[in-house]
């Protein structure tokens, strides 16, 4: 009888191990190459902010991006007492460190320094150097007499800055007659990444906020070589870290004495962290300067795209915009707040003409501006800008002006 002719098996159908093992592999380098071409081409900014950096003068925004991340990300360097701190020397198009990793160039020799201290919004994580706070007031100083230092670091709040600030002081040719401290975005922002744990960690009481973006650092720290990621790692970290979120989140109380207790908290945590500012730099016969920024919430008309940046922070699971208010009404109200002398910049951004918003807190070099002129009138009032007053203390031997 005929049995009829079997056609011999392929290949694949011999060895199907192999072929599943070769359909994985071309599906993953399909998906990294997929996700690689995907991080090329994405800026890292939307369309609007893209076209609000050009605007400002950041041809090339893929560029300012990437140097951004590899200074922060990839190269940020664990530090003991203030979490992380940026690279020393780090060159760039748009972002470059200083031999201490803050964003300045050369040191004017023989002059008196107003110092900043501050988060991203100091730093500018938005503008050339040129376009930050400090940038903008440099130029207004008798380039000869004064200089103003940025030592502003992406995440930093006031509990940063204090370690920050007795880090600096203690070069001993650091200059800083005048310390500005800028804050309130990342009071409100290190304490929500935490919410209701916050309260039962050990440094809440010590140190008050904890930064965790610390960790490429640490690893950095411990011998972990940095490396490029593979896109598809990059991705499916994105994916996790979102999900664990959630899982925190699952349980979490938002009720209108949950939001209250959460802004006392911050309060508490930042005016202590003024409180030793103040003692610190009175010993240190420096002149400090406490300011409360401005965000888009403070904004009493606020244009389209600042009520669409509104309505993205209010629906997050933790209401950024209700916290804001919450964590600024109790600082505002705190007998400390008036003592302090802390200024309040709520409205300084209200005389703005067009987009200057990124997004709740940075803002283009114009919003700079804006902010910069408050400062300078208040540096002004302190003497920094009067003929003959700006030499430090260590050369003239003059006290310098009673603090605020």
């Amino acid at each position: 009888m005929d049995q009829g002719i079997h056609p011999r098996p392929s290949p694949f159908q011999r060895h199907p191990r192999l072929t599943i093992a070769l359909v994985l592999l071309v599906l993953l380098t399909a998906s990294e190459g997929g996700l690689r071409l995907g991080y090329a081409w994405w800026t890292g900014f939307d369309a609007g902010e893209a076209a609000l950096l050009r605007a400002d003068g950041v041809e090339d925004v893929r560029l300012f991006r990437r140097e951004l991340e590899r200074l922060t990300n990839e190269l940020g360097q664990y530090h003991p007492y203030r979490w992380y701190a940026l690279p020393p020397s780090f060159t760039g198009r748009y972002h470059s460190t200083d031999r201490h990793g803050f964003r300045n160039g050369p040191l004017r020799p023989g002059t008196a320094r107003v110092g900043f201290f501050g988060g991203s919004t100091t730093y500018s994580v938005r503008t050339t150097a040129e376009g930050s706070i400090p940038g903008i007031v440099d130029r207004k100083v008798d380039q000869t007499q004064a200089q103003a230092v940025n030592y502003g670091v992406g995440g930093y709040d006031s509990t940063a800055e204090l370690t920050t600030f007795i880090e600096v002081t203690r070069h001993p040719d650091h200059g800083i007659r005048w310390a500005v401290f800028l804050d309130g975005v990342n009071e409100v922002s290190r304490y929500a990444e935490k919410w209701q744990a916050q309260a039962t960690q050990p440094f809440y009481g010590v140190m008050g906020y904890r930064w965790p973006g610390a960790l490429p650092a640490v690893r950095t720290e411990v011998g972990v070589a940095a490396r490029p990621r593979l896109a598809l790692m990059r991705a499916l970290t994105w994916l996790s870290e979102r999900t664990s979120r959630l899982g925190d989140l699952r349980d979490l109380a938002t009720s209108d004495e949950d939001y209250r207790r959460a802004g006392r908290a911050i309060a508490n945590i930042y005016l202590a962290n003024l409180q030793d500012i103040r003692a610190l730099a009175g010993a240190k016969e420096i002149v400090p300067i406490f300011l409360l920024q401005p965000t888009v919430f403070e904004v009493v008309r606020p244009s389209g795209r600042e009520q669409a940046i509104r309505d993205r922070a209010a629906a997050r699971v933790v209401d950024i915009g209700r916290l804001y208010a919450a964590a600024y009404g109790a600082i505002r109200g705190d007998a400390r707040f008036a003592a302090l002398g802390v200024h309040d910049l709520g409205d300084a951004l209200e005389g703005r003409s067009g987009e200057i918003f990124f997004d709740e807190c940075h803002v283009t070099s114009a919003g700079n501006a804006l902010i910069a002129e408050r400062i300078v009138a208040l540096l002004s009032g302190l003497g920094v800008f009067d003929s003959g007053s700006t030499v430090p203390p260590a050369v003239s031997g003059a006290a310098p002006a009673a603090c605020p």
